[in-house]
């Protein structure tokens, strides 16, 4: 095998880019989107990372998420709707 990466040396490089494209890119995948928790590096290097391997869907979905009063936000809806009708919805 290493003789014919040897004499191939194209067909390794190419080998070599796709298998490392393909993990970088499951690795990267893999990350949690950030939280309100999340400190601002982790946010910026989540962004940058999922920017360089073309998730661009991902890098940009997270302004939710990351606002500082989503989680309270979402409570205080939470109870007024308990508040007007009176029971918890599913």
């Amino acid at each position: 095998m290493a003789n014919l990466f040897i004499h191939h040396p194209y067909l390794a490089s190419t080998i070599a880019t796709w298998l490392f494209n393909n993990i970088v890119t499951a690795l990267i995948s893999n990350l949690p989107a950030p939280t309100k928790d999340s400190t601002p590096n982790y946010v910026y290097w989540f962004k940058v990372l999922n920017t360089i391997i073309g998730n661009l869907q991902r890098a940009k979905s997270t302004a939710l998420e990351q606002s500082p009063n989503w989680q309270d936000a979402k409570q205080v809806v939470i109870q007024q709707h308990i508040e007007q009708n009176g029971q918890q919805t599913p």
